[in-house]
C-alpha cells in the first residue's frame, strides 16, 4: 500500500485493527504519528492514544493488554509502536502474536525505519496493511506543494525545484525550509524568494555563483567560489547547478545544438566523482567544463 492509499484509509478511520507503516527516513515516520493522533478528539487523545517507542516500550504482554483493554467512552483505542525495527526478537515475536487475534476494539499501528522482513510478511500473511510512507521526487513535490498551501500561501513549480535542488530529499529540511517560506508574508513564493531566504541577499552565493556561471562570466564565477566554497555544502552547490541549467533548458534558452546534453552530462560526472571522492576538486573541474562549452 503506497502513501497516498494510506491517507485514504486514514480519511476512512483506519478501518484495518493492524497496520505495519515503514519509511526510511524519521521525519515521515514522525508525520505519520502526528497524523494519527489527530484521528481522535483532543479532549479523548490522552486516553484512546497510546505511543510507545521499541527502545524504551513496557514488555511485549503489557502493551497486548493494553490492546485488548476498550477505550473510554466506547471509541476505538489506538496503540503505535514506533522503531519496532529495534525491538529485541524475543519481545517482537511474542507482540506479533497479537496479530493471530487482534481486538476489533483497537488499531494497531507498527513504525519502522525499515520494511517488513520475510518471517515478518509469511506472519503478516493478508491480516496487516504494509504501508510504505516513501515518496517519489513528484510525490515529494506534491507533498511541498500542499505544506505551503494549508499555510494559504502559492508556491511556483520552478520555487519547489529550487528547494528540493539545494535541500535534497531530507524530508524534514525541507518541511522547514517550506515553514520558512509561508512566514515571508508574501501570497505567492517564487523561486527568487527561496534563493533570499536561504542564503540572503548578499552577493556571494550559492545563487549568484550559477547565475555567473550560466553566464558564462569566468571571472566572476571563481571570484565567488573562492569567497564562499568553505561555507557551501558542495551537494547544494551542484544541486542548485542542476536546477539553474534545468530552468534554462525548460524557458528553450539559446545555445548551440547539443549544448544542455553536454551540460548534464558534466552534471553526473561531478556527481559520481562528489559521491566517490568528495571535496572541491569536482567542482572546480565542472565549473571549467561548464564555461567551455
Amino acid at each position: 500500500m503506497s502513501r497516498r492509499q494510506f491517507l485514504k484509509e486514514m480519511e476512512d478511520g483506519l478501518p484495518s485493527p493492524l497496520y505495519y507503516l515503514h519509511a526510511k527516513d524519521s521525519f515521515l515516520v514522525k508525520d505519520a504519528v502526528d497524523r494519527i493522533g489527530e484521528l481522535v478528539p483532543e479532549e479523548t487523545r490522552e486516553f484512546n492514544v497510546m505511543i510507545y517507542d521499541a527502545e524504551s516500550a513496557p514488555p511485549a504482554h503489557a502493551v497486548i493488554d493494553v490492546l485488548n483493554t476498550p477505550g473510554f467512552f466506547g471509541d476505538r483505542k489506538i496503540v503505535v509502536m514506533r522503531n519496532i525495527q529495534s525491538m529485541k526478537k524475543r519481545e517482537l515475536r511474542l507482540l506479533l502474536n497479537y496479530i493471530d487475534n487482534p481486538s476489533s476494539g483497537s488499531v494497531f499501528v507498527m513504525l519502522s525505519l525499515k520494511p517488513p522482513d520475510k518471517a515478518m510478511r509469511e506472519k503478516f500473511k493478508d491480516a496487516v496493511r504494509v504501508v510504505s510512507l516513501d515518496m517519489s521526487p513528484q510525490e515529494i513535490r506534491s507533498w511541498l506543494r500542499d505544506v505551503v498551501r494549508r499555510k494559504g500561501v502559492d508556491i511556483t513549480p520552478a520555487a519547489v525545484s529550487l528547494l528540493m535542488a539545494t535541500s535534497g530529499t531530507d524530508m524534514g529540511v525541507l518541511y522547514g525550509e517550506a515553514e520558512k517560506a509561508c512566514l515571508l508574508g508574501k501570497r505567492r513564493v517564487d523561486a527568487d524568494d527561496i534563493s533570499e531566504l536561504m542564503h540572503g541577499s548578499a552577493s556571494y552565493s550559492v545563487f549568484s555563483l550559477v547565475d555567473a556561471l550560466a553566464s558564462g562570466d569566468k571571472t566572476k564565477v571563481f571570484r565567488i567560489y573562492s569567497a564562499v566554497r568553505d561555507t557551501l555544502d558542495p551537494f547544494a552547490v551542484l544541486g542548485a547547478v542542476n536546477w539553474k541549467y534545468s530552468e534554462l533548458s525548460k524557458k528553450g534558452a539559446l545555445r548551440k545544438d547539443g549544448y544542455f546534453s553536454e551540460v548534464f552530462r558534466c552534471l553526473a560526472e561531478a556527481d559520481r566523482r562528489l559521491k566517490t571522492s568528495g571535496g572541491e576538486y569536482p567542482l572546480e573541474e565542472l565549473f571549467v567544463r561548464l564555461l567551455r562549452i
